[in-house]
């Protein structure tokens, strides 16, 4: 049921043209810098966009000038995730996927996270999350400390009605599209 509602949900996203991804992204980061959310946060994870995701580029810029970006390398040999403190953008290399990512350099532990902007397939109106299948944010979630936010970056077309999860699936604090802002944790009322 998972495969295929992933495959139905990707190929929704597949269908959006680079401009409605451009155009659907600049005013998700546009919601972001505008709300508080930056505010007292240091460790800040995201992602590098990759096949019609949100596009990370102006929100990596921003947190670049002004906190600690952490950004995740995937090892799908051992299947693991590590997150890295990047400095500069020069830091990151292609991987044999055609997404920049970290060297081995800068490490730093999940539990050091306060807040996590994450990508994802498909998410419900509940707040859960559907990934691509690897569990490689699963596994980043269930060490994250407890006070780390955890906000999803997602269009329109990516939130359903409910997504198939499972008992070990995390919630997300918020999803954030193109039109919305849905908060699931009472913190974030009024800092979104």
């Amino acid at each position: 049921m998972k495969k295929d509602f992933r495959k139905k949900m990707l190929q929704i996203r597949s269908e959006l043209n680079e401009e409605q991804v451009r155009e659907k992204s600049k005013v998700i980061t546009e919601t972001l810098l505008e709300s508080h959310l930056f505010h007292e946060k240091s460790n800040i994870m995201l992602y590098m966009d990759f096949r019609n995701e949100v596009k990370t580029s102006a929100l990596i810029e921003y947190v670049l000038k002004h906190h600690h970006l952490i950004l995740p390398k995937v090892d799908m040999k051992t299947k693991t995730m590590t997150l890295h403190w990047i400095k500069d953008i020069s830091q990151l290399v292609k991987s044999k996927f055609g997404i920049l990512e970290p060297t081995d350099e800068y490490q730093i532990q999940p539990d050091k996270l306060d807040l996590i902007l994450a990508p994802g397939v498909a998410f419900d109106k509940e707040g859960y999350r559907l990934g691509y299948g690897g569990g490689f944010y699963d596994r980043l979630l269930e060490k994250k400390n407890r006070c780390t936010m955890v906000i999803a970056l997602a269009f329109d077309c990516q939130v359903a009605e409910y997504v198939p999860k499972e008992d070990h699936d995390f919630k997300m604090d918020a999803i954030i599209t193109e039109s919305k802002v849905m908060i699931f944790n009472n913190q974030l009322q009024g800092v979104i």
